[in-house]
C-alpha cells in the first residue's frame, strides 16, 4: 500500500519532470531559437518526445532512446528559421496584395482583359503558380506538420506550462489563434491569392478554381 502510494504520487509528478527535461532543457530551447543549421525531421522528433511522454506515464520510457532525441534537437533553429521566413512571406505577399488592390481602379475599365491585365496573368501563372506557389505550399507542409506535432506535445503538458511559455506559444505558433504568426503567415497566402482572383474577376479573366483557399 505505501509503494502504491510513492507511485501515484511519482506519476503525479511526471508533467513537471517532463516539461523539465524538454521544454526547459537547453536542447529544445536551441530547437526553438534561431541559431544553427538543423538538417533532421523537426516534426519526427516532436513526434518522438510525444511517444517518450506516453512511455514515461507508462513506466516503460527508454531513457537512451530519449536522451538521443534531445541530443538530435539540440542542432537548433528550426522555429527561429522559420520565423523569419514567414516574416518574409508576409511583408511580401501583403505588399503585392496591395499594389493588386491599388491597381483595381484603373485597369480593365470596361470589366474585360487588356493587354496589361494578360500579361499580369501570365506573370501569376509563370512565377507564382508554376515556381513559387509550389514550393511555398511544401514547406508550409512540412512546417505543418511539426507545428501539429509541438501543439499536441504542448497540450499535454499544458498544466505545468509557465505563463511566459504560453504567451510566447499562442503569439508565433498556436494554430488555434488567428493572431499567431503561423496563422497570420496563412491568411497572407490566401489573402494574396484572393488578391489575384480579384483582379482576374474584375478583368473577365477566367480565376483559377479553388486559387485564395486556405
Amino acid at each position: 500500500d505505501w509503494l502504491a502510494d510513492v507511485a501515484r504520487q511519482k506519476r503525479g509528478a511526471l508533467p513537471a519532470l517532463f516539461w523539465n527535461a524538454t521544454f526547459a532543457a537547453e536542447e529544445l530551447h536551441a530547437a526553438l531559437g534561431g541559431a544553427g543549421h538543423p538538417t533532421g525531421d523537426f516534426a519526427d522528433l516532436l513526434r518522438r518526445l510525444n511517444d517518450a511522454y506516453g512511455a514515461a506515464l507508462s513506466g516503460d520510457l527508454d531513457l537512451s532512446a530519449f536522451e538521443n532525441t534531445l541530443g538530435r534537437l539540440r542542432e537548433g533553429g528550426w522555429v527561429g528559421g522559420a520565423r523569419r521566413e514567414w516574416a518574409g512571406w508576409r511583408r511580401t505577399l501583403s505588399a503585392a496584395s496591395a499594389l493588386l488592390e491599388g491597381a483595381l481602379p484603373g485597369i480593365c475599365l470596361n470589366g474585360q482583359p487588356t493587354p496589361d491585365s494578360r500579361i499580369l496573368a501570365n506573370v501569376f501563372m509563370k512565377y507564382y503558380v508554376e515556381r513559387i506557389q509550389p514550393e511555398m505550399a511544401g514547406r508550409m507542409r512540412r512546417q505543418e506538420a511539426w507545428i501539429d506535432a509541438m501543439h499536441r506535445l504542448r497540450g499535454r503538458l499544458a498544466a505545468v506550462s509557465p505563463p511566459a511559455f504560453d504567451a510566447w506559444y499562442r503569439d508565433v505558433l498556436a494554430p488555434d489563434r488567428v493572431d499567431s504568426e503561423w496563422r497570420r503567415t496563412r491568411a497572407a497566402i490566401v489573402d494574396h491569392a484572393r488578391a489575384w482572383q480579384r483582379l482576374f474577376r474584375h478583368c473577365g479573366i477566367e480565376p483559377l478554381p479553388g486559387l485564395g483557399q486556405d
